[in-house]
């Protein structure tokens, strides 16, 4: 498959129920990219080149056209992850923030997008040839499968109009709920955590044109609900996956265990979603079968 652009006008179709943020002290990282973000001090992130792991091909940029009244016809960014789907040979399927495609859910119901006006979110993906010369790939989300957007969950899955092989981009898993973060916790040699997504800082992100990620971060399991990292990010990286990295008999696996959402106004370390709030809802879209299913899914 060629890295080519797929501009396909489709509609949005919305699945679950959406709420309000309302707290005064939160900050989206799904940024109007309208607004400049200068990069911190001493930023942890590295940005990535051919030499960056393979996975990070499947991490891809979100562009939408905002449609509430404050922001009319500006250009929403966050971040989003092609992720594993029923097929082993292909996935259309991805993961991102729920508020990243909140602005489709109006009072009125589910927003469609095949009028005339022409409003869409695009997805575009990046990878190094053999040359190191990147090459892109570009999708349109057609279809809003799930989403959850309120203060205790963030998350969002939806559909794209055209798959995308395996061999084009190797899609990511979404770790099973069997304690992984245990690993991280009992200092489990070569297993380590890493957060990206495209941040619109300046000059660091390049006001999000490339993917920028911190190796290494850390989620940290307090509470039930959203958790605190000391994971950097800025806006227009909401929806970015954290990967956690292992190594078993020689062979290495990255799957995602959160996804960022925010993060508090004056710091710049992302709070996330765990992959408890979405490992169910991920096994019922790829139609796993009872015996294939986490032990959390099964309750």
């Amino acid at each position: 498959m060629k890295f080519v652009a797929a501009l396909v006008v489709a509609s949005i179709c919305i699945s679950g129920e959406a709420e309000t943020w309302d707290d005064d002290n939160i900050l989206f990282l799904g940024a109007d990219r309208s607004f400049g973000i200068e990069t911190g001090a001493n930023d942890p992130r590295q940005t990535r080149n051919a030499d960056s792991p393979d996975w990070m091909t499947a991490v891809g940029r979100i562009e939408t056209q905002m449609v509430t009244r404050a922001s009319e016809g500006s250009i929403g960014s966050c971040s989003g992850s092609l992720v594993k789907g029923a097929r082993d040979d292909e996935s259309d399927l991805v993961l991102t923030a729920g508020h990243c495609l909140q602005q489709w859910v109006m009072n009125d119901g589910p927003m469609h997008v095949n009028n005339a006006d022409g409003r869409r979110s695009l997805i575009a993906f990046t990878r190094f040839n053999h040359a190191g010369q990147a090459e892109y790939l570009e999708r349109e989300i057609v279809e809003v499968l799930f989403i959850a957007t309120n203060k205790k969950n963030d998350f969002a899955f939806a559909r794209l109009d055209q798959p995308v092989s395996a061999e084009a981009i190797q899609p990511l898993e979404i770790a099973a709920y069997d304690n992984l973060f245990h690993r991280l916790e009992a200092g489990e040699e070569n297993a380590f955590e890493t957060y990206a997504g495209y941040s619109n800082d300046t000059p660091f992100g390049q006001e999000g044109e490339v993917l920028t990620y911190h190796e290494d971060c850390r989620v940290f399991q307090v509470g039930e609900d959203l958790k605190p990292s000391n994971c950097v990010g800025y806006g227009g990286a909401s929806g970015g996956p954290v990967v956690l990295t292992t190594e078993s008999e020689g062979h290495t696996a990255h799957r995602i265990v959160a996804i960022s959402s925010r993060v508090i106004i004056g710091e710049r370390e992302a709070v996330v979603v765990p992959q408890s709030h979405f490992i169910c809802e991920y096994e019922r879209l790829r139609g796993l079968a009872p015996g294939s299913k986490s032990a959390l899914c099964l309750r």
